[in-house]
């Protein structure tokens, strides 16, 4: 393919013209048809702190659910808490792979206690 200086500028111009008006909004209805929705839309925001160590960074935990009393919601999406002073929104890797820690199926989900014999 031969292209001179030239006719890699008007390319390029009309590719910057083409998105500049998808950008404004100026898309036909078809292609906004298949745009997904953002998947933290329509979820439950809980703020929480880290327990894996004593530095207490905080956490946004999201659900899904609708908080009615027979409906179970379910957290699909951790992140760091931007607004937080200790941390920032940043998140060591344990902190990251909380979710994996929630969804585990070794997790302790009740306490345990040791009987006593009298």
């Amino acid at each position: 393919m031969n292209v001179s200086r030239r006719k890699f500028f008007k390319i390029c111009a009309g590719g910057m013209a083409g998105t500049t008006v998808a950008a404004l909004g100026f898309m036909p209805a078809t292609a906004m048809a298949n745009v997904r929705e953002y998947k933290l839309l329509r979820s439950k925001e809980t703020r929480n702190t880290c327990t894996y160590c004593s530095v207490g960074c905080g956490l946004l935990i999201y659900s899904m659910g609708d908080g009615a009393m027979n409906a179970k919601s379910a957290i699909f999406h951790v992140e760091g808490d931007p607004d937080h002073p200790v941390n920032r929104g940043a998140l060591c890797p344990k902190g990251a792979g909380l979710l994996d820690y929630i969804h585990s199926e070794n997790r302790l989900r009740y306490p345990e206690y040791r009987a006593t014999r009298l």
